[in-house]
């Protein structure tokens, strides 16, 4: 028989099938030897990290006042050139000893990079039986975020202050890169609403990228007609070409954070155009924002003399949108009565004037001008202060809720009203906000409206914060209740910028009575005409420029408690 007769002229199924098995297997095992090498190198870099940062600490002698300081990276020193030296419990030690006290007080710096509330409170029992300390420190929650600790069984068994713990690495290198590539980085919150009471807005949530993915024509934001009822009243300044490319590129350098050079483009500007309020005002808001004082001064000095000059409405329209930027309330406040008496159909006025008595606490009066700039046809942030009188001044969710869906209804902004609505489920639970939605009428909005408002709560159901919320407080709880049992005062500090995890200590801390620092702002008045950048490492955390504010800010919230 011919030998071409005897053989195929190709591969036969089986053999193709066989084939294919040796590829799959062959695949199956580079990436098991890939994932293996990836946990080695990573075990091999913790434990390279762990040694690099081990502190020899010196057991305080038995009596000697002693603050120990827990928590993560930030505790630890992460950023400053030498953490034994520069961190802030290293400096807090310093600014203590150079203070007149009866006492001179020894810092231990308990802080441990990575760590979240579990490893914290896991960690504390044996360092507060080595250190014996009268107060204890606690600035943590950061992590909560990303690696959503489960809650610590009373039962566990402690770690031992500076003992390695061996986990896992790799899933938490996955759980982080997720987090960071959904958003849920903590971010800081606008300077519109830094000194809000009520927490922020922005809740770090992976759902955010759900949000980010509706990109549909019926997805797409309006910007409904504005009418200006005094479009007749011109304005007493009028830009050249020359100044709105300025203001064109001080725009720009602000959103790329380049500080000096939006603040040069705004002067320029105002050289070309000096009583330009507009430019002023935006320029004193910047300044705001990077704890410029001095700036933010000379600003609204000059929009204070223009106004005084002539009373002009749209000049003191922009000083007191300026005022209530920069927190000053009651002198915007003042200048908003005085101008709607004369123009009582300004909206964006009267979201203005509400905003204000918000800030003031004047809950009533600021429900009364927001839902008269509502009517009016108001700018979208009326009805954020609206949605914030709700929540904060009547601890009204379903009210809130209804506010949110108005302005989604106005504005069919989901990007916008998401986190609102992410805000109200940090308080109610995701089924609880459902259930403030389901008894919203049918006829409050259109049918496709309320489709696309039930597809954001879906959303949020299926990312619910509330648990990493609960847990980081269920741990901050047991924390404080550890502290004390062994005879020492706890005090909970946040971090110098505002983040999230500052809601949840600032509300353990009022429920359970812990002294409570708020960090950040202290940390922003100390930066004085300096920007984050000047004081921020490579890395995010401070450098040692921003480990000595963050120091001498703690230092002043620990004098009153030091005395006691």
């Amino acid at each position: 028989m011919p030998r071409s007769a005897q053989q195929p002229g190709g591969p036969t199924p089986g053999h193709r099938a066989r084939t294919r098995r040796s590829l799959w297997l062959r695949a199956l095992v580079a990436l098991i030897a890939l994932l293996v090498a990836t946990e080695a190198v990573l075990q091999i870099g913790s434990v390279a990290v762990w040694a690099s940062q081990s502190r020899a600490t010196t057991v305080p002698p038995t009596g000697e006042p002693t603050i120990l300081c827990v928590g993560d990276s930030w505790t630890h020193g992460m950023g400053s050139s030498d953490p034994a030296r520069h961190s802030y419990p290293a400096v807090l030690e310093q600014l203590l000893a150079e203070r007149v006290t009866a006492r001179s007080w020894r810092v231990i710096n308990g802080g441990e990079s990575g760590q979240n509330s579990r490893d914290v409170l896991e960690r504390l029992p044996s360092q507060l039986q080595l250190f014996r300390p009268q107060v204890v420190c606690v600035l943590v929650g950061q992590n909560d975020y990303w690696s959503r600790p489960q809650e610590l069984p009373v039962a566990s068994q402690g770690l031992e202050h500076g003992e390695y713990r061996f986990r896992w690495r790799l899933p938490r290198l996955i759980a982080w890169a997720s987090a960071t590539m959904a958003g849920s980085e903590e971010q800081s919150a606008s300077a519109s609403e830094s000194n809000v009471s009520e927490p922020n807005t922005t809740v770090p949530s992976a759902g955010d990228r759900d949000d980010r993915a509706r990109s549909g024509p019926e997805w797409q934001p309006q910007t409904p007609e504005s009418i200006d009822p005094y479009r007749a009243q011109r304005r007493p300044w009028r830009l050249t070409e020359a100044a709105r490319v300025h203001v064109r590129d001080a725009r720009s350098c602000r959103d790329r954070d380049e500080v000096e050079g939006a603040i040069a483009h705004w002067r320029a500007a105002l050289e070309l155009v000096p009583d330009a309020a507009s430019v002023r005002r935006e320029l004193a808001v910047f300044a705001r924002e990077n704890g410029m004082t001095a700036l933010v001064d000379e600003q609204i000095v000059a929009l204070q003399r223009a106004f005084q000059n002539g009373r002009d409405y749209r000049v003191g329209k922009q000083l007191v949108m300026a005022l209530g930027a920069c927190g000053r309330d009651e002198a915007a406040l003042a200048i908003a009565e005085e101008l709607l008496a004369d123009h009582p159909l300004d909206a964006a006025l009267w979201c203005e004037r509400g905003r204000s008595e918000f800030m003031l606490g004047r809950h009533p009066a600021a429900r009364r001008s927001l839902t008269e700039s509502i009517r009016l046809g108001a700018p979208r942030w009326a009805y954020l202060w609206q949605f914030k009188n709700h929540m904060a001044g009547y601890k009204d969710r379903a009210a809130a809720v209804r506010s949110i869906f108005a302005c989604y209804v106005r504005f069919n902004d989901h990007g916008l009203v998401s986190g609102w609505l992410r805000n109200v489920a940090q308080h109610t639970g995701a089924a609880g906000l459902q259930e403030i939605v389901a008894a919203i009428e049918p006829e409050f909005c259109k049918p496709a409206v309320r489709a696309r408002l039930d597809a954001l709560v879906e959303d949020i159901a299926n990312d619910d914060p509330t648990d990493v919320i609960r847990v980081f407080g269920t741990h901050l709880d047991r924390v404080a209740a550890a502290v004390r049992a062994a005879g020492a005062v706890p005090v909970f500090l946040t971090y110098p910028r505002r983040t999230s995890p500052a809601v949840v200590l600032e509300a353990v801390a009022q429920a359970r009575g812990v002294d409570f620092i708020k960090v950040w702002e202290g940390f922003g008045q100390r930066l004085g005409d300096r920007v984050w950048n000047d004081v921020r490492a490579p890395d995010g955390h401070c450098n040692d420029d921003g480990y000595r504010i963050m120091a001498g800010v703690i230092a002043d919230g620990l004098a009153p408690i030091l005395v006691r």
